[in-house]
């Protein structure tokens, strides 16, 4: 099957690999230029540390319209995936009645579906992968120098979120062409479904990954608070004892410039306040704020938001087909530590499914050590799907299996629930003799 799989998709492989190698020459050779620019234009502020976006404003950091156009149109990668590669596995199989030569050869039908189903979402992690990483490190430069790490068009397209993509992309269009059974359909379809999903997770959800946080300061302070490096700043203004104050409507009539320049409505402050209004109004308990999410929390909203993406993926791939069985290595990708998250962000009622995307995972997933000799993920992955369904691995050669097998004698568990992690759940799972 995998021979055939090949040779069924040589020219698509090929002409994949051709575009990401003409991407990567471009990145590359820009990415330098941009860089030795960069550094060059930018040494005295790098070495004090006050690079601000300012400093940028008479440079090149988009390697020229065409160059810049091309990274922004990585965002539509994973889309397109999905569409001209998952859409039509089934759907055209479906719709041209080739599915009954197909699926009545030797090789079973679940067995058809899930070596080319494995097979094109693992194509399209590495392809969505490689673009993150061209992206991320061409865009080095622009990062340090405008420092908006967390703008759309910035943290969608760099780091891990290209692959999460990419996986959700590819198994909504097998999903969309299995259900529909027409290819054209599918293709809508999966071309709405991915840019719905992700402007409802960018525009609602995103923010609310972590707490925010918020910093008051004097409404007589010199300067507004500034938080450090890419921060993502969702909110800033006048604070009173009720919370903060809404930005005057209308055209302005009525309205004050107090603090760093922040607009309130007269009818909002104190009447007291009225003429003399900062001092009265710092009297009365006001204060300006800053509401932002920390810029060292960048890689953990990465993380968030690609197992969101992945478990939405499998928890509908899983809906379609109830026998489905995946392994999921390092203690679970972090899928344990957000998955209760995730069902609070994508409830039955927005996903559509039978049961909550928690409930598919639990029941169709196991996971493995993978090298991961640490206790706290392990107990966390233990805690969440049972001892039922972590397997011990030692991901060599990347662990030493000395390391391996000391993590494994030293773990906490019952005699029965170590025999079930060191191998008992993995030959029930993978039916050893």
């Amino acid at each position: 099957m995998t021979w055939l799989t090949w040779r069924q998709y040589r020219m698509s492989a090929a002409i994949s690999a051709a575009l990401l190698a003409a991407f990567a020459a471009l990145t590359v050779v820009t990415g330098l230029q941009i860089a030795s620019q960069f550094h060059t234009a930018m040494a005295s502020c790098l070495a004090s540390g006050g690079c601000r976006s300012g400093n940028s404003s008479n440079l090149n950091l988009d390697g020229g319209p065409l160059v810049g156009t091309l990274v922004e149109f990585t965002l539509a990668v994973p889309a397109m995936l999905g569409m001209f590669l998952g859409a039509p596995l089934v759907a055209r199989e479906l719709e041209a009645g080739t599915g009954h030569f197909a699926w009545t050869q030797g090789v079973t039908r679940h067995r058809w579906l899930a070596v080319r189903v494995g097979w094109l979402l693992l194509a399209a992690l590495v392809w969505g992968g490689a673009v993150g990483a061209l992206v991320t490190w061409w865009s080095g430069p622009r990062n340090a120098a405008t420092a908006n790490a967390f703008s759309p068009g910035t943290f969608d397209v760099q780091g891990i979120m290209p692959a999460a993509y990419s996986l959700f992309a590819m198994a909504l269009g097998i999903a969309a062409g299995t259900l529909i059974r027409r290819v054209l359909p599918a293709l809508g379809v999966t071309l709405g479904g991915y840019f719905g999903v992700r402007l409802i997770l960018m525009g609602w959800i995103r923010q609310h990954y972590m707490t925010a946080v918020t910093t008051k300061f004097s409404l007589a302070a010199a300067a507004p608070f500034v938080p450090n490096g890419a921060a993502w700043i969702l909110g800033q203004g006048i604070m009173g004892p009720n919370g903060p104050l809404p930005p005057p409507s209308g055209n302005g009539n009525g309205s004050q410039i107090i603090g760093n320049g922040f607009p309130v409505s007269v009818s909002d402050i104190p009447a007291a306040c009225h003429s003399r209004v900062l001092s009265c109004l710092a009297q009365h308990g006001y204060v300006q704020y800053v509401t932002y999410q920390p810029a060292d929390r960048y890689w953990p909203f990465q993380f968030i938001e690609a197992g969101i993406f992945v478990a939405i993926a499998a928890a509908g791939a899983f809906a379609r087909h109830p026998g489905l069985r995946v392994i999921i290595g390092h203690c679970g990708e972090m899928i344990p530590f957000m998955l209760d998250r995730v069902d609070d962000m994508m409830p039955r009622s927005l996903t559509g499914l039978d049961d909550t995307v928690s409930g598919y995972i639990k029941r169709h997933v196991w996971v493995t050590t993978s090298g991961m000799f640490s206790l706290p993920p392990l107990l966390c992955a233990l805690s969440v799907f049972g001892a039922d369904r972590v397997l011990f691995s030692v991901d060599y050669p990347f662990s030493p299996n000395k390391r391996g097998r000391d993590f494994l004698d030293s773990l906490p568990l019952s005699p029965a629930d170590l025999a079930k992690v060191a191998g008992e759940n993995a030959a029930t799972l993978l039916r050893l003799p």
